[in-house]
């Protein structure tokens, strides 16, 4: 039984860290070290059991735990990870029926144990078939397939309610017969028993509210938790066509409005909707106990209908300006956040203090009609109630006048009435909300019914080996179909090891060149091939995992700067990323930063660091990936003599082994090209070896 501990590329943090490979090999799990890397928590020095778990979600492994001890565990239960009372963890991968091999997390190796009776918990974990899975297949209906999992739990929540109304009807049965019966009374034993039996109302009613509140938090809170998971991930796969069209506020009210289905089924409105049905056994019950009576709540219901119909459009229409008011409200304010030193360097704060107060004015103004009707639906719904208390006691002391009804039938018929006319109350107000909810439910099925970039679930690399070798045949695109075109039949083609320089004024489509070739864009005419294979064959996510590209203007995350580097290659010693910088020539700058490699940066840190450096960080985050295709988007553009010298060095190291195609209109970068590409207006003006170009390119891109 013996086995050897994993032998795996990744560096495995603290803490629990240790027992996952173990407990993935005994599973039998088949991804890659690259797939583990990806799957770890950010930003933790040491695994606990919560990220241990969430580890295991993320590679498609679902859990469940068993408090039990060793010698009671049933072998055919295992592999498993098992965490005794102490805290020390043990993979327990098989049994032979008289001992156990286990891993260690605290020698990390393998050995055999006795099985004995130390307690602990237990975790099992099964594979979850995600073949299906809304991430990578468009789902039509999908928040209705979502919801469809809690029909069990919505059907005890109705029988709930069921069981509640017939508890609505005990209470006034139960006053009925203290009126009408209190004079036949013998003693206070019939009284008491009387009492007692109106406790035990009050009791269960208020123990089946604590369960139906308990489920309906429980739906809510797992629906804000599904639909918010989903809809980040499906935004962060979706093509950039459909995000970049966006603005980051007009995105970030997206995300935000989905909320508002969760607030729904977790808030009283979705309560109301569950009394609903039943308010039919409580009209029956009164009309059982009153007779005539029953007219008056049935005319309320009648003028509660009428009301909708009137107040629902316009309802619907505010609660429409509102939200777009707010909407654009929100996209100044993102906007102004994001762009603030550029704010300050205008000196236009007046301007858009200007802006703000006007549409905040415009979103004022919308509120106050919205709060008019609100307000006026609330103020009639009352008078409804009061009218319909106020006819109840009218009707019915007539009839009992006419001795048709008895008083204790009388005061049971206004229990009965309040509490029907007040879940129909809340329906009013629920049915007043259900136009923004459908909006919102709508917009989360559209969005998982869009396709994603990734057309395999594998998130494997291309399965040959790519020489780098890029051909443009007659390519031509437009951003918007009003827009001039960003490239028009473009053909070019450039081989492994060669360099191509792409120069070209600002807008004459050379960053568009490289956005399609990482098939980020798709043309709408001509073809792209990357080793004759056409681009459109190929997973976008995986063709970029291939290609190296370092952007024009640099982008960081918060985290360290090793954490940073490492997003292109998670599985990266510590010695490939000092080289890596080394080759960008900014090892000397980031060992002189107090935490070198672990100094953590981030929007207030990048603001206090030089262009240049951020730039060279970026180029060594591209050098730590070995790729066969390198994009650099005017990376050092007109750099100091040190920083080119760097640059010129790199660009001659790569030739021969590495396709490199740089965008740029230096001089010096020009001149060690082998190919030129000469854009003007999305047209190639010009394209050859670099000798038989650089003669014709206009005197500034000489120097």
């Amino acid at each position: 039984m013996q086995q050897a501990a994993t032998a795996s590329a990744f560096v495995m943090p603290g803490g629990l860290a240790p027992c996952i490979p173990p407990l993935l090999d005994a599973l039998g799990w088949r991804g890659s070290d690259m797939h583990l890397a990806e799957a770890m928590p950010h930003l933790t020095g040491a695994v606990d059991l919560s990220d241990l778990l969430n580890v295991m979600a993320n590679l498609k492994f679902g859990s469940r735990s068993l408090e039990t001890n060793m010698r009671t565990l049933d072998p055919r239960m295992l592999p498993c990870l098992f965490i005794d009372a102490d805290g020390h963890a043990l993979v327990l991968v098989k049994s032979d029926g008289a001992s156990l091999l286990a891993f260690d997390s605290d020698t990390k190796a393998y050995r055999e144990i006795d099985p004995d009776t130390r307690t602990g918990t237990a975790f099992f974990f099964t594979q979850v078939d995600s073949r299906g899975h809304s991430l990578y297949h468009p789902q039509p209906g999908w928040f209705r397939k979502v919801l469809a999992r809690f029909a069990k739990t919505l059907r005890h929540g109705l029988l709930i309610s069921f069981l509640l109304s017939v508890l609505a009807l005990s209470m006034p049965l139960f006053v009925m017969t203290i009126y009408d019966q209190m004079p036949f009374f013998n003693n206070n034993r019939t009284l008491a028993y009387i009492v007692i039996g109106v406790l035990v109302f009050i009791l269960s009613d208020f123990g089946l509210r604590l369960i139906r509140s308990g489920i309906l938090s429980f739906i809510g809170a797992r629906l804000g938790n599904i639909v918010g998971n989903e809809v980040f991930r499906r935004i962060l796969y979706l093509p950039p066509a459909y995000t970049e069209s966006a603005s980051i506020g007009a995105q970030a009210s997206r995300i935000k409005d989905f909320d508002t289905v969760r607030d729904f089924f977790a808030g009283q409105a979705f309560v109301a909707l569950l009394d609903i049905p039943f308010i039919l056994l409580l009209v029956l019950g009164m009309w059982a106990l009153g007779g005539s009576v029953i007219i008056v709540p049935l005319t309320a219901i009648a003028l509660f209908g009428v009301m909708a119909v009137i107040y629902m459009p316009l309802v619907k229409r505010a609660n429409e300006q509102v939200a777009k008011a707010g909407a654009t409200r929100q996209e100044l304010v993102m906007e102004m956040l994001t762009k603030m030193r550029a704010i300050k360097h205008t000196s236009t704060p007046v301007k858009w203090e200007a802006r703000y107060r006007q549409l905040s004015a415009e979103c004022a103004a919308n509120s106050y009609r919205a709060s008019q009707l609100a307000s006026q639906i609330n103020v009639l719904t009352n008078t409804f109630i009061m009218g319909a208390g106020i006819s109840t006691i009218a009707v019915s002391v007539n009839n009992v006048l006419a001795k048709e009804m008895s008083m204790g039938a009388l005061v049971a018929c206004m229990i009965l009435v309040w509490r029907i006319l007040a879940p129909l109350r809340s329906g009013f107000v629920v049915m007043l909300q259900v136009e923004r909810i459908n909006k919102s439910i709508g917009q989360v099925d559209r969005l998982m019914n869009l396709d994603i970039e990734q057309y395999t679930e594998s998130l494997l690399t291309l399965n040959k080996q790519l020489k780098g070798d890029v051909t443009f045949s007659q390519v031509s695109i437009r951003y918007m179909s009003d827009a001039h075109p960003a490239l028009l039949g473009v053909s070019f083609s450039v081989f492994h090891g060669e360099v191509l320089a792409i120069a070209g004024h600002d807008g004459a489509g050379k960053s568009t060149i490289l956005k399609l070739i990482l098939g980020l864009y798709r043309p709408q005419a001509g073809r792209i091939t990357l080793d004759h294979t056409n681009l459109r064959q190929m997973d976008p996510l995986s063709l970029r995992r291939s290609i190296g590209y370092a952007p024009q203007t640099p982008q960081f995350f918060y985290g360290t700067i090793a954490q940073n580097l490492r997003l292109t290659n998670p599985l990266a010693p510590d010695g490939e990323v000092r080289d890596a910088c080394v080759r960008a020539g900014v090892l000397d700058d980031v060992e002189a930063l107090p935490d070198k490699l672990n100094t953590r940066i981030g929007d207030y840190q990048l603001k206090k660091m030089p262009l240049t450096f951020l730039k060279r960080l970026s180029l060594a985050r591209t050098f730590i990936r070995p790729a066969p295709l390198l994009l650099l988007d005017e990376v050092m553009e007109r750099p100091e003599f040190e920083d080119r010298e760097i640059m010129l060095d790199m660009l001659e190291e790569l030739r021969g082994r590495t396709t490199t195609i740089m965008v740029t209109n230096h001089g010096p970068y020009l001149k060690k090209a082998d190919k030129v590409l000469w854009m003007e207006k999305g047209r190639v003006r010009m394209f050859g070896r670099a000798g038989d170009v650089l003669p014709h390119l206009p005197e500034e891109y000489q120097c």
